[in-house]
């Protein structure tokens, strides 16, 4: 998936998002609390939506390529469900980006129904167009008899049909960087879909280890003799496991890919002479897998839990560069949050330079990451009351040299910050 377009309205809140333009990589940049973050959550809820979450006031648009290059237009619009209960909708865990789009009480907002949707794409060879108003439905022109339900999406009522089906999977590749997930001392290492359900972030976590069922890895040892690196590497993409046990994978299935990222992680970080790859049985069907560090000037390997978070979080960074789906929109808040400038440098170009169809939404405030960035994939956000708008550096006149755009990007962010009050 390419996020090429979004708009979003939260109407309980007065929140509002206007239509935004998006390209491979996008930096979010604005003053502390116009919205940055905000834009991540609604990108989540959309994807929630998809998947059959509802959320009353909600009403959005997003116009969005797939990985064969069609391009999609979908929007739509929930009610207020019950009007005679309404409360503000508070987000108690504004600053917590892992808490994203958690379901709603039902007690407070009971049964919010889709009032409006429309999802259609551009093959002139086999059109869709599928239309909701209200409890009407037609599909490509023709009403739909059988009632359907008003509390699900368009994707999630006709994942059935060729066109629609294909849908789910490009939402989920719709991913918060797991780095960004990463808290203190510990790689996560729960799959994907155990730390989306909810959006409550991970559950049950084990703490130094993934765990990945031992037929499998022997499968992997045994096909991976008779198959292409670049084979193998979609293998390991497609495995739903966190980007830890991909590169613990890569390093006995592709090496090439190892030691590509541990070479660029001890680029950065000097004092690290060797990053190993273990895997060991803790029964008869699972085994763990686990990376080890030796420091220079030592005889001992380390665990993770004994080098700094801003070493995993790059580890985890210059993974999911490699491992993550071709065709994923990652999305990371805070870029700079746990790494040393040393980390920021190698880890910007990266992304700057990432060739594997990734599509990066970035939020920052650091002069660091936003100068090494280029003027062109600034999204500067500014707000009036509720209302956000994202421009793009050309449309505030910015300079086209980095040290001249920064200043007159501080510039534009000290105009906005006097005229929204922040």
């Amino acid at each position: 998936m390419k996020i090429l377009e979004l708009a979003y309205e939260d109407k309980v809140t007065g929140w509002k998002l206007n239509p935004v333009q998006f390209s491979d990589l996008n930096l979010l940049v604005g003053v502390s609390g116009v919205g940055k973050t905000k834009i991540l959550k609604a990108i989540l809820k959309i994807k929630a939506i998809a998947k059959g979450f509802r959320y009353r006031g909600i009403k959005w648009s997003i116009r969005f390529l797939t990985i064969d290059q069609v391009e999609y237009q979908w929007e739509g619009e929930f009610d207020f469900g019950n009007t005679e209960n309404q409360r503000q909708n508070v987000d108690k865990s504004e600053n917590k980006f892992s808490k994203i789009a958690s379901e709603e009480d039902e007690s407070d907002f009971p049964n919010p129904k889709i009032i409006y949707e429309s999802l259609s794409h551009n093959k002139q060879e086999s059109p869709l167009s599928i239309q909701r108003k209200q409890e009407t439905i037609t599909f490509n022109n023709e009403n739909v008899i059988v009632k359907l339900s008003q509390k699900q999406s368009l994707i999630s009522l006709f994942n059935g049909e060729e066109d629609v089906k294909i849908l789910s999977k490009e939402f989920s590749l719709i991913k918060i960087s797991q780095a960004a997930l990463f808290e203190d001392d510990a790689f996560r290492s729960n799959t994907d879909e155990e730390y989306e359900n909810g959006f409550s972030g991970f559950k049950g976590f084990n703490r130094n280890s993934v765990l990945f069922k031992k037929v499998t890895f022997e499968d992997y040892q045994q096909c991976s003799k008779d198959l292409m690196d670049s084979e193998i590497l979609s293998l390991i993409q497609n495995e739903r496991i966190s980007m830890k046990g991909k590169l613990v994978l890569s390093a006995f299935l592709v090496p090439k890919y190892f030691r590509e990222i541990t070479t660029k992680f001890k680029e950065i970080f000097s004092s690290i002479e060797k990053v190993e790859a273990i895997y060991y049985s803790i029964d008869i069907d699972e085994l763990v897998l686990d990376i080890r560090f030796k420091e220079k000037h030592s005889d001992w390997l380390i665990s993770q839990a004994e080098v700094s978070s801003g070493m995993l979080k790059t580890l985890l960074h210059l993974s999911e560069l490699y491992f993550s789906l071709p065709g994923s929109v990652i999305l990371i808040d805070e870029f700079e949050n746990s790494l040393g400038v040393n980390c920021l440098d190698a880890v910007t170009e990266d992304i700057n330079d990432s060739p594997n169809q990734l599509q990066f939404i970035i939020t920052s405030h650091h002069p660091y990451v936003i100068n090494n960035i280029r003027p062109s994939h600034w999204k500067i956000v500014t707000r009036q009351g509720g209302n956000v708008t994202v421009k793009s550096a050309e449309d505030f006149h910015i300079a086209k040299s980095r040290q001249k755009a920064y200043i007159d990007l501080i510039n534009v962010l000290k105009d906005d910050e006097q005229d929204s009050g922040i």
